[in-house]
């Protein structure tokens, strides 16, 4: 996974807008944890982070996509806030950890598990963050309910449908917030209006639990997840060097049968397919990050194309250009590294 300076990483206490035509430095960027994007068709890459804080530990925060990406996530342990992912803000449904999930759903997540996260289209995925000790008290004072024992792990709410569409329409009025107010006037207006709207989301937070049916991944879910992680690593790791499937079944602790089964129930492809699209993101990124001395026929051998006019076939139907293009324009840009504009 791409990294970048921490001044450039969000914080959890930023408010910001952000748009990419990188996929790399936007998940070196995205905050709350480590993250890799992996772009799923020929189209340019388009997307956008959107933080806003709300002040007293509850931020919100989302990444918005124009066509179809894999995001791999690791969230940060924090033992002092809870978060809740909305899959489906846009779009209108989505596979989290090869399940498929549409607005209905919230994501509890204590920090420290590991998604995979794939998208259909244009979409857009927020996450709300609250204190911890917040929710728990408002929960018991607002909802009269003890705290769920499944709040104490990540887990999966089905919630009433009318309850997500208000989360994902105050959500839409944080943004509103962050298009609207300048970070100058922010803490004035941040006792009253902020206030207000925090509030409302803690309660419709309350209500999504109180009234969804929440539950824990099954364990097979989980060790399907540490599997695909593996997966995952093992290809970071080696990105460089060919190796057989054999070996890939070797390293990763799977079968092929096991192997070929976890990769296509999360990124719909098969593992050969899935290792040459994380080799084909691994060729741009180098082409997108150049010195003096990348050439396209080097970068494509490294990462183990060895049949070129294949290579710039598949390279052209992911990216929409060709290796080239890609490299010719960077070196036009005098060798700067991929920015990010900012709104």
């Amino acid at each position: 996974m791409a990294q970048v300076p921490d001044s450039q990483r969000l914080g959890f206490e930023a408010t910001a807008e952000l748009r990419f035509d990188d996929p790399d430095v936007m998940a070196a960027t995205m905050p709350g944890g480590t993250f890799g994007i992996l772009p799923f068709n020929g189209q340019p890459f388009e997307g956008t982070i959107r933080a806003t804080s709300l002040g007293e530990g509850f931020s919100a925060r989302s990444v918005a996509f124009e066509s179809p990406v894999l995001i791999r996530s690791r969230f940060i342990e924090n033992a002092s806030t809870i978060s809740f992912l909305l899959p489906c803000i846009q779009g209108d449904t989505a596979l989290l950890n090869g399940k498929e999930v549409d607005a209905r759903y919230l994501a509890s997540s204590n920090g420290g598990v590991k998604h995979q996260f794939l998208t259909k289209g244009t979409h857009e995925v927020g996450v709300f963050t609250v204190d911890r000790d917040v929710l728990f008290d408002a929960i018991e004072i607002l909802g009269k309910h003890s705290v769920p024992a499944y709040l104490h792990h990540d887990a999966n709410i089905l919630t009433d449908p009318r309850c997500t569409a208000r989360l994902n329409a105050l959500y839409r009025q944080v943004n509103c917030v962050l298009r609207t107010l300048s970070c100058q006037n922010l803490s004035t207006f941040a006792g009253n209006g902020i206030a207000i709207l925090r509030d409302v989301v803690l309660a419709e937070l309350v209500s999504s639990i109180t009234e969804g049916q929440g539950k824990r991944d099954h364990l097979a879910t989980w060790r399907r997840t540490e599997a695909m992680a593996r997966v995952d690593r093992f290809v970071d790791e080696y990105a460089d060097q060919i190796f057989s499937m054999e070996r890939f079944c070797l390293e990763t602790g799977m079968s092929l049968r096991t192997l070929e089964a976890i990769i296509k129930e999360r990124t719909g492809l098969s593992a050969l397919s899935y290792l040459r699209r994380r080799r084909l993101a691994m060729v741009r990124r180098t082409l997108l990050n150049p010195d003096n001395s990348t050439n396209v026929t080097r970068t494509a051998l490294r990462y183990g194309f060895l049949h070129l006019g294949r290579f710039a076939v598949e390279y052209r139907r992911t990216y929409g250009e060709t290796p080239s293009k890609t490299l010719t324009r960077k070196l036009g840009n005098g060798l700067a590294s991929p920015q990010c504009t900012s709104e």
